[in-house]
């Protein structure tokens, strides 16, 4: 039975990371296709999701999840435990996807001739 019961859980937490890119977050369990526990390493989780600021950068399986605002928009609800034990998938949460930086204009002409790239920081890098 216990066989059954882990089997269960490693195809559910499969199917789930493979389809599920937009989501909701729950607040009552009995809500939730599956618990989620955020672990604080990288090494104990079973996938690492990047939150996505946009819906469309959550299209492909590659770990980019979009918080819907609404249970309709969601392709999985899913409800965040507290217990490691309690969860159908453990995961590594980053607020912030480590892309390339991109050159993306010229200084401002201020009587010196043409311009130059410049870098733009934001409150959170």
């Amino acid at each position: 039975m216990k066989k059954l019961i882990l089997l269960l859980v490693f195809a559910l937490a499969g199917a789930f990371a493979a389809s599920a890119q937009t989501v909701y977050s729950a607040q009552y369990k009995s809500d939730a296709d599956v618990k989620v526990y955020v672990t604080q390493y990288k090494s104990d989780a079973d996938l690492v999701v990047y939150k996505c600021s946009y819906k469309s950068d959550a299209q492909d399986n590659k770990g980019l999840w979009y918080f819907a605002q609404y249970k309709s928009d969601a392709k999985k609800v899913i409800y965040f435990v507290d217990y490691k034990s309690d969860a159908d998938l453990v995961i590594y949460l980053k607020g912030k996807l480590n892309r390339p930086m991109r050159v993306c204009g010229m200084v401002k002409n201020i009587g010196e001739p043409g311009g130059g790239p410049f870098l733009v920081y934001n409150a959170d890098g």
